[in-house]
């Protein structure tokens, strides 16, 4: 908590709270670098969290980078002014270097954002920012690992405590996905990096479902990780319509929608199609993103003359669920890599797929909220044959069936995939990580809790 000497700007406000088992207030630093604003056309977890926290009363603060993942333009307008208050959460954004791609500029601009993070730990960098007030506590996000240690550095310096968030598992994914040896410099500089997050924070959270075993194993001592997973936003919650009448006078759309990596197995799904156009199957894949690969892929699929593919241009966050329930089904494909199998997934499309009440293809060796929700077909990854057949058979599936289908994934984000439920856990590990509360993830509700549940209250 704040020392005596800096009282908090939080204390008029802390009177207006119902119940002792709610705490007190905490001003929270979220510090991630490819955070995005409420509107903009990427993930919105964060602002969605952060508004929730500000909801409940409690001070957030996200800082982050100006410049988008995987996209050499601003995350925000150019006039964008480095401080803005958005539905209460104060953004901070911090110049860095455009990149694209995965290569030597993503980690230049990593290490300058680090550094520019790390310069925050002093009263005069933060002061124009109007972060003079020190946080209670404060979240690192390791998509980039450089700032999730810059946020531990920062912790440290002031004395207060770290919470972790883990969403890709550094270095594994670059061994893995990104085709680095094990023995690269870079990946052994990163190890480094991660063994010193697991042990020093004070609390770690995860999207991923089954992620303790490798912190303990990493950490060298018993870690646990608390599932923070990815989630709906209730306020974009939209009522819930059928899938369209399908007639065979107009292709089957299947959507997908997102970044347009190698990942994401892009080349998988194009392939799919192009079994699915030579079997005069009437299907129509229609990609909704941007990407570095993006021109490659178009490429692609005018060599291969694939008439049945389109691209569209990625669109804002709150735009998305509209375009979602145009489609008669989605679509979403992984890599077949162990690291999945391992630590599991949260993908946020899938959460805003579930809640578009419109069956869902996925291609993963998971398990996935499709298959929990019963609310498509989850096919073999690396498999176009497997992913062809699958999207055939959501066809040839009865529309009652396909709405059956959209219904079910749809209850399945309002009961528990949700940012309401997820902002209530991560309260409750807030709270712990600055001894305010013990961890308590069952049992007794906060006020954030009882907020959440009645977000559900309302879906039934």
């Amino acid at each position: 908590m704040l020392p005596p000497d800096q009282p908090s700007r939080l204390a008029s406000s802390r009177s207006n709270l119902a119940g002792p088992e709610s705490g007190e207030p905490l001003r929270v630093w979220m510090l991630h670098q490819y955070a995005s604003l409420p509107d903009e056309a990427a993930g919105t977890r964060h602002s969605s969290l952060a508004r929730h926290l500000v909801e409940a009363g409690h001070e957030v603060t996200i800082v982050r980078g100006n410049r988008a993942y995987n996209a050499a333009r601003d995350a925000a307008p150019v006039d964008c002014p480095p401080v803005q208050t958005i539905e209460g959460v104060r953004y901070v954004s911090l110049p860095v270097q455009a990149f694209s791609g995965n290569g030597a500029a993503r980690l230049l601009s990593m290490l300058q954002f680090g550094r520019t993070l790390r310069r925050l730990a002093r009263p005069a960098v933060r002061r124009p920012f109007g972060l003079e007030a020190r946080p209670d506590v404060i979240l690192g996000s390791s998509p980039s690992p450089l700032a999730a240690d810059a946020a531990r550095a920062i912790a440290r310096r002031l004395s207060v405590p770290l919470v972790l968030e883990v969403r890709d598992v550094w270095p594994a994914s670059l061994i893995e996905i990104g085709g680095l040896s094990p023995r690269h410099p870079l990946i052994w500089w990163l190890g480094r990096i991660e063994r010193r997050l697991y042990q020093q924070a004070a609390a770690i959270v995860s999207l991923l479902p089954t992620l303790s075993p490798h912190v303990t194993r990493v950490a060298g001592r018993l870690r646990e990780v608390v599932h923070v997973p990815n989630g709906v936003d209730p306020a974009s919650l939209r009522p819930l319509t059928p899938p369209p009448a399908f007639a065979h006078d107009r292709p089957f759309e299947v959507l997908y929608t997102g970044t347009l990596s190698p990942a994401n197995a892009i080349p998988t799904m194009l392939e799919a199609f192009a079994l699915l156009q030579a079997a005069n199957v009437p299907a129509r894949l229609t990609l909704v993103g941007s990407g570095t690969l993006k021109s490659q892929f178009e490429r692609t699929v005018a060599e291969q003359g694939l008439q049945n593919v389109r691209f569209e241009d990625p669109i804002p966050k709150p735009a998305v669920p509209a375009r979602l329930e145009q489609a008669d089904c989605l679509a979403v494909s992984l890599l077949d890599r162990e690291l999945y199998r391992e630590h599991g997934i949260s993908l946020n499309k899938t959460f805003d797929y579930l809640a578009s009440g419109r069956p869902t293809v996925m291609a993963a060796d998971a398990d996935t909220p499709i298959a929990e929700a019963d609310a498509g077909l989850v096919c073999r990854p690396d498999d176009p044959a497997a992913m062809a057949a699958a999207i055939e058979q959501i066809m040839q599936t009865p529309h009652e069936q396909r709405a059956a289908m959209g219904r079910r994934g749809r209850a399945l984000v309002e009961s528990k995939y949700n940012t309401a439920t997820a902002a209530a856990r991560l309260e409750q590990v807030l709270r712990q990580a600055v001894g305010t509360a013990p961890l308590r993830l069952a049992g007794r509700p906060s006020a954030m809790a009882n907020a959440a549940a009645s977000v559900r209250n309302e879906a039934a």
